[in-house]
């Protein structure tokens, strides 16, 4: 219909992937498999910024090495907060401000205190990421490997603590300090639930009839 654009087709020629999206200052922003793309409404298509530094973003690359500490992280994931766009790197667990030149880069990143729960590197691991705040919210395998843990990172201290245990399996932020969990269990259908990280409070707002 008019005014709609195909950002990135599949092709027999290209299969670019999509690894993160981003909302920021009236644009689009966009981590692909071959780096980073900023799309406005009206363009015919996305506009290439800059390369990435060394990111996983499948299993067909699980293998390659863990980046070299001295090259600067690139953007797994984006951010906008407070005017300016952030970034997350998966691979190594840092956080800061994009700066984007040849390659988009993350400057004067805060190196979280990994758990050692997570893999040593692999943008494919993480499922989801948000930001609320200070506070990065990821979800990632739970450590007995049934369903998703939710982990609440401190970006300005990079302290990292589990603060759901694996009963979600998507989230999104509802306000400050509360998420909007879509919850499963074997014994009752999905549920939405509000769910205030600090305190542990939790709020069923909808059940799901079935298995959805």
């Amino acid at each position: 219909s008019p005014g709609d654009a195909t950002l990135f087709a599949h092709t027999d020629d290209t299969a670019i992937s999509v690894n993160s999206l981003c909302a920021h200052e009236g644009a689009l922003y966009v981590i692909a498999s071959d780096g980073l793309y900023r799309y406005r409404l009206g363009e015919e298509a996305p506009v290439r910024l800059a390369d990435l530094n060394g990111i996983v973003f499948s299993m067909d690359d699980f293998g390659k090495p863990v980046p070299d500490p001295e090259t600067p992280a690139s953007p797994t994931h984006l951010f906008s907060r407070d005017g300016a766009l952030y970034g997350f790197n998966a691979e190594i667990g840092c956080f800061g401000a994009v700066e984007i030149g040849e390659t988009a880069e993350l400057k004067d990143p805060v190196i979280f205190d990994w758990p050692d729960v997570f893999p040593t590197y692999s943008a494919f691991y993480f499922q989801q990421a948000a930001l609320d705040g200070e506070t990065l919210y990821v979800s990632a395998d739970a450590p007995d490997g049934d369903q998703r843990a939710l982990y609440a990172m401190d970006t300005a201290r990079g302290s990292v603590e589990m603060v759901e245990g694996g009963q979600n399996s998507g989230f999104a932020v509802a306000g400050p300090g509360k998420l909007l969990l879509l919850c499963r269990d074997e014994s009752a259908p999905p549920r939405l639930e509000y769910f205030e990280p600090v305190g542990g409070a939790r709020d069923t707002v909808y059940q799901f009839a079935d298995e959805a």
